[in-house]
């Protein structure tokens, strides 16, 4: 997932002005940074705060941004390491 991680970080930096690249860059950090510490500490030193940061102020009024966005930092920040996955329900 590292790799993976620096690609999905450097996108979410290059179309920062892109609310849909914004909403499912942050909906990727939730899945990633759940339920695994190294994820979150990864997406940590790669500056994953401060990206989540910049996709909540470039896009106020985006609902699920704002949502996604909170819940990976939330996880980013707080979580400690066993945070259950989520339910997906189809």
């Amino acid at each position: 997932a590292q790799g993976g991680v620096e690609v999905l970080l450097a996108a979410m930096r290059r179309y920062l002005a892109d609310e849909d690249v914004q909403d499912c860059g942050c909906t990727a950090l939730v899945y990633l940074t759940t339920g695994s510490a190294a994820n979150r500490a990864a997406i940590a030193a790669r500056g994953g705060v401060e990206v989540i940061d910049a996709a909540m102020r470039q896009a106020p009024t985006a609902a699920s941004v704002q949502e996604q966005g909170d819940r990976a930092r939330r996880h980013l920040i707080a979580a400690p390491p066993d945070i259950p996955p989520p339910r997906i329900h189809v």
